[in-house]
């Protein structure tokens, strides 16, 4: 008998095939895959935020929040941050590569913020933040959003468009990929002094005539003078009427020429220093506060005041041999502002330390305004009148901070100005070298002539007096008189009220 073979109905073949395939899968799905890189996720808790972080696999990622999606930041990333965070909250990395789809959980890093460790103060251009700097790259964030990548090795970024209220922080990323925040508090503005706090403020009125004080143009310098010790018979420097000469010598007590000349005879910032032109180290008021652990602070609203920073600052200053080691930086705080918006923030400076505090406060219009239409102009007299504006809100400035009883206020100026004239040079004009001297304070008498009371000084009429034989009060006198306020020794190497013999009362 014999067999026929047939074949088999399409509908068999079909489940023959399917049992195959199933074997084959079956067979897939029991063979082990290769272990998938491990990302090392980390949840770091930040400030009103969390921040993701893994080593990148080049595969496409999805972060998962508390078992659900939160976002997909995508493929070759290796951050994400959650700005919206929940409290206690599980973090999961999902992945997608050649390996096949992973999950790994984030382990939870310390809250690394430190409230302290970055303030916030307002300055003249806006906000300040300070932090100390840990030599790492960072990164500015304003209420949750980047601002600024100042970099690495800074420790300050100014904000100059701030947002009223804006939050910030500082975040910092090291070289071993660790990122920490920084919550920025604003600093206190307005410390209460204690003790017996002295503070002497010394005022330049750039470009300032005398005569211009019993104008009717400055009722309030009027009023210090009035309720204080003055002259309006002061002198420049008998060789020179111009900036930088002038207010160095206020710095130092020096003339211009001489042995113990500073050298300064430039109108404009030279690019050496003040102890270069004079072919040695010049101390000045600021070595003498600083050293002695006290606080100085100068606001300047002309760039060639650089020179003054230069010389006194961290890389120029002399070694501090007074006690307490202070540093070189003889100068805490400089700023290069306009006085219009310079008077609050310059208070702020001067209540922010501690000990006796000199600070400088310079008002420019004066000059500037001489130089466009000439002294003795309508359009100077409006400037008088606006730096008499500035000097009012000073003086409130510091009676509303609760410091203008420990404080005595100087007031005198650089040089003066020929009338209708846009040039101050010839050192040879009354109207150049004659100046104010004004000295308001609570250790200070009223309404008291300073050549009267000082014998030793001898109003020079209308003479151009030269810096040997009897003297009279020159702007030269300032920094001296100012650290005998504070109860301090005179400036080293001084020759203007070396002695401190310039009264007051």
């Amino acid at each position: 008998m014999s067999v026929i073979l047939r074949p088999k109905s399409s509908a068999t073949t079909t489940i023959l095939r399917s049992l195959a395939l199933l074997a084959v899968l079956a067979v897939i799905a029991l063979t082990p895959r290769p272990a998938a890189a491990a990302r090392g996720c980390t949840a770091t808790v930040g400030v009103g935020q969390v921040t993701l972080t893994w080593q990148d696999q080049g595969e496409r990622y999805v972060v998962r929040r508390n078992g659900s999606w939160l976002a997909t930041p995508g493929a070759n990333v290796s951050s994400f941050v959650d700005t919206n965070p929940v409290a206690g909250a599980t973090y999961v990395l999902r992945s997608w590569g050649a390996d096949g789809t992973t999950s790994e959980t984030c382990t939870t890093g310390p809250a690394t913020q430190s409230p302290t460790d970055c303030t916030v103060t307002d300055v003249a251009r806006g906000v300040q933040l300070k932090w100390a700097d840990d030599g790492g790259v960072h990164i500015i964030r304003r209420n949750g959003s980047w601002l600024a990548t100042p970099g690495p090795n800074v420790s300050s970024y100014v904000d100059t468009n701030p947002f009223n209220g804006a939050s910030y922080l500082v975040r910092t990323r090291t070289a071993d990929g660790a990122i920490s925040d920084r919550a920025c508090r604003r600093a206190t503005t307005q410390p209460t002094p204690t003790g017996d706090r002295r503070f002497v403020v010394h005022v330049s009125i750039d470009g300032l005539r005398a005569d211009q004080v019993r104008s009717g143009n400055m009722t309030t310098l009027a009023k210090l003078a009035n309720n204080g010790a003055s002259t309006l018979n002061a002198r420049t420097d008998p060789a020179l009427t111009q900036t930088l000469p002038n207010h160095t010598s206020q710095f130092t007590g020096r003339f211009v020429w001489g042995s113990r000349g500073h050298r300064i005879a430039v109108n404009e910032d030279p690019g050496i220093t003040v102890h270069q032109a004079a072919g040695g180290y010049v101390s000045s008021v600021f070595d003498v506060v600083h050293d002695n652990g006290g606080r100085t602070v100068v606001y300047t609203g002309k760039s060639k005041f650089s020179l003054i920073e230069n010389s006194w600052g961290p890389r120029a200053g002399a070694p501090d041999t007074t006690g307490v080691d202070n540093g070189r930086d003889k100068i805490d705080v400089f700023e290069k502002e306009p006085p219009d918006v310079s008077v609050g923030p310059f208070v702020r400076d001067l209540v922010a330390g501690r000990g006796p505090t000199f600070g400088f406060f310079h008002i420019r219009t004066p000059d500037e305004f001489g130089h466009v239409s000439g002294w003795n102009t309508p359009g100077y007299y409006d400037a008088v009148r606006r730096a008499d504006a500035n000097l009012e809100d000073l003086v409130d400035e510091l009676d509303r901070v609760g410091i203008l009883d420990q404080t005595t206020i100087i007031v005198t100026s650089d040089h003066g100005g020929p009338t209708g004239s846009a040039s101050h040079r010839d050192a040879s004009l009354a109207a150049n070298f004659t100046i104010p001297f004004v000295v308001y304070g609570a250790d200070v008498g009223t309404g008291v002539d300073l050549y009267a009371i000082n014998r030793t000084r001898v109003d020079p009429g209308n003479r151009l007096v030269n810096k040997s034989g009897p003297q009279p009060v020159r702007g030269h006198d300032a920094g001296n008189l100012a650290l005998d306020l504070l109860g301090l020794p005179p400036i080293p190497g001084s020759v203007v009220n070396a002695d401190h013999s310039l009264r007051v009362r």
